[in-house]
């Protein structure tokens, strides 16, 4: 492999590894827990509307 070669592909890994991150950071978070960790998490309930706990 030439030097050019090895340089071109270097900069591009480290521009998609850039990118990756920093839409990652940008995107927009969501609001509130989607579950499944472990964390209390309130839910409305439609009936009562009253927010219950959940662990």
């Amino acid at each position: 492999m030439t030097t050019d070669f090895q340089s071109f592909a270097a900069i591009t890994i480290v521009a998609i590894t850039a990118g990756i991150f920093l839409f990652r950071a940008l995107r927009m978070k969501k609001t509130g827990c989607g579950g499944g960790c472990g964390c209390p998490q309130k839910l409305k309930n439609d009936k009562t509307e009253k927010s219950l706990g959940r662990l």
